[in-house]
């Protein structure tokens, strides 16, 4: 068996460690801007929103990229330069619009009477939200700007600042100075208003100041951008009710800089924008998104294991976004003969999952899996932690080999695909060992835990403790509707005859 060492020496860096993958994105969302604008500028005439684009981005690029760099990292960057560029081409290339940017623009036509018919007058009008962008590198530069009065949808961030707008007043922005006064336009009237520390709230509107630990801003206005159905459910949470989620923020990422350096060096380097939902709030739970890099959503006020375990899953979605960008991990299928099933079964969810779905599932389970073992091992977790901890442990082991199978049996891999993928297999083997070393498996008890902290051992009508090979197997006879585990012999032989209920 190889040991935990050698994996790491011999598993390529791109898969787990380096940090290069990570700032793929930034640096895609520089060049492609770049691109915009010098295709712009080759252009025989522009219209006003291009020509202030290619300004504005002219600027930005000759400012020290120390100063500006959290302008340019923010999530919604990325978000723009991508929408940018999918407007470009199929404005002036007549490309069709991939799906995400499809959604953008069937929203803004849905919900803005006045938005533009024609895709190169939809480019523009995106153009011009670069002004958002010029405002904020500004900010940071101590320096002043003016731009054409953008009309804010509220609620609104500045991006890579911690300041949003709110209100149902019509507000324009027109710019900054150097001392940092905004310049806000409404009702034809401009007036300066100096940026605050503390939130500015007026009768019909309000600039917040989102709470910052770190390098993260926890602030969900950063989420209201069109097309992003999903993820914006966390837009109505107020940005000043924030604050009292910071504390448990932070002891979760002290919690995991104790258990897992690794992955608390990335998270510190790359997580820009996180938001917490209160509980009750609908939409989707914990979710993140491939336009958005370095943010995340989070449901309900958790206790700090939980939210480690969220926050990790959440990362490791967005460190794999990224990888996904330079290249594909399946190909496209070359064999009639072989069947391959349209979904299979996720023990992860109560719906049958693409392979696609699964194969994400297991990159950063595994990953989590990996957090408990560490924090089991080490002396970070409390009691009830550390049962809660050992229940977790012992379901994912059992969830990751199930979904493992099914990847092996019915993946069609491309190169980097299957380089992945063997090095998922080859460390599952080895988080196999370990969970057996510290008895973890299918006799564990399951065990729940609320938003304080407090676990609770599940038990059954007879008064017995339930175990995770019970909950699992019930999970398959219950939601593998279409029986994918039984169609697997490796996995009816290795796996559920071990998981057999009394």
């Amino acid at each position: 068996m190889i040991s935990d060492k050698t994996l790491l020496e011999q598993a390529p860096d791109w898969i787990w460690e380096s940090h290069h993958v990570l700032s793929l994105k930034y640096e895609k969302t520089i060049a492609t801007l770049s691109a915009i604008r010098k295709a712009l500028l080759q252009q025989s005439s522009r219209s006003d929103q291009a020509s202030q684009f290619c300004e504005q981005v002219d600027w930005a690029l000759g400012l020290p990229s120390d100063v500006v760099e959290s302008t340019w990292r923010d999530p919604q960057a990325y978000f723009f330069a991508r929408t940018a560029y999918d407007l470009y081409l199929a404005a002036y290339l007549e490309i069709d619009l991939p799906s995400g940017t499809r959604a953008y623009v069937d929203e803004l036509s849905r919900t803005n009477p006045d938005c533009p018919k024609s895709l190169p007058q939809l480019f523009d009008d995106h153009l011009e939200r670069f002004g958002l962008f010029a405002v904020s590198f500004a900010i940071a530069a101590q320096q002043s700007i003016s731009i054409r009065p953008l009309s804010l949808d509220l609620p609104e961030t500045l991006p890579g600042t911690c300041w949003s707008f709110s209100g149902t007043e019509s507000l324009q922005l027109c710019g900054v100075d150097p001392d940092g006064h905004l310049g806000l336009k409404m009702n034809d009237e401009v007036i300066n208003v100096p940026l605050p520390d503390a939130t500015l709230q007026k009768e019909n509107w309000a600039i917040h100041v989102a709470p910052v630990i770190g390098a993260i801003r926890l602030q969900p206005p950063a989420f209201n951008l069109p097309g992003l159905r999903d993820i914006r459910s966390v837009v109505p949470a107020s940005v000043d009710g924030q604050a009292a989620y910071c504390r448990i923020v932070t002891e979760t990422l002290d919690l995991i800089r104790l258990c897992d350096p690794q992955t608390a060096e990335q998270i510190d380097g790359v997580m820009q924008v996180l938001a917490m939902k209160p509980a009750g709030f609908g939409g989707v739970f914990n979710t993140s998104c491939s336009r958005l890099p370095g943010a995340a959503v989070f449901s309900g006020a958790r206790c700090r294991a939980m939210l480690a375990d969220d926050l990790i899953h959440e990362f490791y979605h967005n460190r794999l976004f990224a990888i996904e960008e330079q290249g594909p991990f399946f190909a496209e299928s070359t064999s009639d003969q072989r069947w391959v099933p349209e979904t299979v079964y996720s023990p992860w969810r109560d719906d049958p999952r693409p392979i696609y779905g699964l194969f994400h599932a297991v990159y950063v389970f595994e990953r989590v899996l990996g957090f408990w073992i560490s924090a089991i091992q080490g002396d970070a977790l409390n009691a009830d932690e550390l049962q809660f901890g050992k229940y977790r442990a012992s379901k994912l082991i059992g969830q990751l080999q199930i979904s493992l199978e099914q990847l092996i049996a019915w993946g069609e891999f491309t190169d980097r695909g299957q380089t992945l993928c063997h090095w998922l297999r080859h460390t599952l083997e080895q988080r196999a060992q370990q969970c057996a070393a510290l008895e973890l498996g299918g006799h564990t008890t399951v065990t729940s835990m609320d938003e304080h902290g407090n676990s609770t051992a599940m038990i059954d009508k007879q008064g017995r403790f339930v175990t995770v090979a019970q909950e699992l197997r019930r999970h398959i006879e219950i939601y593998d509707t279409n029986r994918r585990c039984e169609q697997l012999p490796r996995l009816r032989e290795r796996f559920l005859s071990a998981m057999a209920l009394p």
